[in-house]
């Protein structure tokens, strides 16, 4: 689902319109990549391999930005998820609740008033500590 660009049912707050849904979403993907692909991604199947909100590793960031569509998918999206990640392996979350994915593209860091300043600080530490 990360490249659909899909609305949460109401009265959950959206970036997106409403029409565009997970069903709107497949038409352009069965007409780029055929008939084959039909119906919804058995996402219980990807979690179980790839551990969902509680992935397994260690020494790793994860950032989010809570003004974002995706993140609700994160491990960053329920504070208790959170804890459980960073108390496994070492695991550092940050958030930043005014920015979303790629904000740190559309200004310079003079300018930035949506916490990805003080992210990168932390991302930066975060990494010395595991090396």
């Amino acid at each position: 689902f990360g490249y659909w660009q899909a609305a949460p049912p109401e009265p959950l707050r959206r970036l997106r319109s409403k029409y565009v849904t997970k069903e709107w979403q497949s038409k352009p993907c069965q007409a780029f990549f055929g008939e084959g692909v039909t119906g919804q991604p058995d996402v219980s199947v990807l979690n179980k391999r790839l551990g969902g909100l509680f992935p397994g590793v260690s020494r790793v960031v994860f950032v989010n930005g809570l003004n974002d569509p995706w993140s609700e998918l994160s491990v960053a999206s329920d504070p208790s998820v959170a804890a459980i990640n960073m108390a496994y392996g070492d695991n550092v979350v940050i958030t930043m609740s005014k920015a979303s994915h790629v904000t740190d593209f559309y200004f310079s860091s003079s300018r930035t008033d949506f916490g990805v300043d003080i992210a990168r600080k932390r991302i930066l530490a975060a990494i010395k500590s595991f090396l």
